[in-house]
């Protein structure tokens, strides 16, 4: 019972995370299309940030996926 709690805990901050990624990458996406198309360099402060920010939510994700990996017994298989 409190094992599948806590699943459904790290479901839902996985699921959260994931709100704010999918559109990142969609903004991201443009971003370096507009860049490319201006034939401009893809070092701008902007895409620095959002690369960052993503960064930052995809370590969340990862370490959360491990974590309910984990508490599942999926440990071991690949």
């Amino acid at each position: 019972m409190l094992k599948k709690l806590k699943m459904r805990i790290i479901a839902c901050k996985i699921e959260w995370h994931w709100l704010f990624i999918t559109p990142g990458r969609k903004k991201g996406s443009h971003l370096i299309d507009g860049l490319l198309a201006q034939e401009k360099p893809l070092n701008t402060p902007e895409l620095i940030a959002l690369n960052r920010r993503l960064n930052r939510r995809f370590t969340k994700v990862s370490v959360l996926m491990e974590r309910y990996k984990d508490l599942a017994g999926f440990a071991g298989i690949v």
